[in-house]
């Protein structure tokens, strides 16, 4: 009997047994399928083709790769040109600062005498 909460089906004797044999014919069938696969592709290199095609999911990482790159290499572009502008507004502030660290400076030492 299911579980009324969650629906998960409760332990049963033979639950696992039967999972991991159904597990190990999936195993075997799959050796099975690698095996048929590899004979296929061996039979292909005999007829004279040296290269195999890349699969689609190599191709697709690469592609979203370069995407990416390109999309960064943009936005580090903005950056640098955000940086060139900071700097030269800390350039032209400067001044400004030096002027009002003088004057601390000066009553700071008039409070003193």
């Amino acid at each position: 009997m299911a579980n009324r909460v969650n629906k998960t089906p409760t332990l049963r004797p033979g639950h696992y047994v039967a999972k991991l044999a159904k597990a190990l014919e999936d195993e075997a069938k799959a050796r099975n399928c690698t095996g048929h696969k590899d004979a296929a592709r061996a039979k292909r290199m005999e007829g004279g083709r040296q290269w195999e095609r890349k699969p689609a999911k190599r191709l697709l990482k690469r592609l979203l790769k370069r995407l990416l790159k390109r999309e960064l290499a943009g936005e580090i572009e903005t950056l640098k040109s955000e940086m060139e502008d900071l700097k030269q507004r800390v350039i032209a502030l400067q001044p400004l600062l030096y002027e009002r660290s003088r004057g601390k400076r000066v009553a700071f030492q008039d409070e003193l005498s």
